[in-house]
């Protein structure tokens, strides 16, 4: 399941940056993300059923970071989708936003969760430090 799950993001996340750019129409951009919410929410409530016993108990025993989950996953959508509206490639805000976020984790990571960033991790933050100041540079 290791390679099988970054293989599954890659190939979602493919997926997810053409999808938006087709929500990139003049449409109020809350309808799609309703939608695109009310199908994942199908599908989630179809995978439960089919793998765990589904009830109150399980909404219940859910972690309190499901509420900053899905409260991010407003965000990530609607800024993907308005970047796109407002003229980003979709290869470009993908890479931007990714590299900006991971940039910004590694950082909060080791000031407030204790992690340790290596010699070499560092010297790959700086790299990509740079290459998104070059991508954004070039808007």
């Amino acid at each position: 399941m290791y390679l099988g799950s970054i293989a599954l993001v890659a190939v979602s996340l493919v997926a997810y940056q053409l999808a938006q750019r087709a929500n990139t129409a003049g449409a109020n951009p809350w309808v799609p993300l309703l939608v695109a919410y009310v199908v994942g929410a199908a599908v989630c409530i179809v995978a439960l059923v089919l793998t765990e016993d589904f009830g109150l108990d399980a909404i219940r025993a859910a972690p309190r970071g499901s509420i900053w989950l899905g409260i991010s996953i407003v965000g990530i959508e609607f800024g993907y989708l308005e970047a796109q509206r407002s003229g980003w490639h979709p290869a470009s805000v993908g890479l931007v936003g990714n590299i900006s976020a991971t940039l910004i984790l590694a950082v909060v990571a080791a000031l407030f969760l204790g992690d340790r960033l290596s010699f070499r991790a560092s010297a790959g933050m700086g790299m990509c430090a740079i290459g998104l100041a070059v991508l954004v540079s070039s808007r």
